[in-house]
């Protein structure tokens, strides 16, 4: 009970029970809002894009992750209540210790990106995209020829 009066502590205490309800539904409204315009931004900006970085991988040292965004796929909320958006796509990773290619699963949590992490990266012609992705395939074929 105390976090419905702490909730509705912000609206003017003289609105009738009907006035109160639509303030609430009003504002809902224009969260909601809010939060299809910052989705809609995210897709309009990152569908159909490249994208690389140099991440400070722990595990691998100095990683370089080159992605490619497709579709938009689906966005959540963390627990801290941000968005994290998935799309559909392939990340390319270059260390001094892997190689790596793979597919996104925009069902898997570590497949997924904030806005920040987005800006953060940055934007590669679809050219510079397939010279990684020519790299990655060479260096692949160069390995397994050298294993067997």
């Amino acid at each position: 009970m105390s976090r419905i009066l702490d909730y509705i502590a912000k609206y003017d205490e003289t609105l009738t029970i009907a006035q109160l309800k639509n303030a609430i539904k009003e504002e809902e409204n224009h969260t909601k809002q809010k939060e299809t315009e910052e989705i809609n931004t995210v897709k309009d900006d990152f569908s159909n894009t490249f994208l690389k970085i140099i991440d400070d991988c722990t595990l691998f040292g100095e990683t370089l992750n080159v992605y490619c965004l497709k579709d938009y796929a689906r966005s959540e909320r963390t627990t801290d209540w941000g968005l994290i958006y998935y799309f559909e796509g392939t990340k390319i990773s270059f260390s001094s210790g892997k190689i790596n290619k793979r597919d996104f699963n925009s069902k898997d949590c570590n497949n997924s990106f904030d806005e920040k992490e987005l800006r953060r990266m940055t934007i590669i012609t679809k050219e510079e995209y397939n010279q990684y992705n020519w790299h990655y395939n060479k260096i692949s074929k160069k390995l397994t020829d050298l294993i067997r």
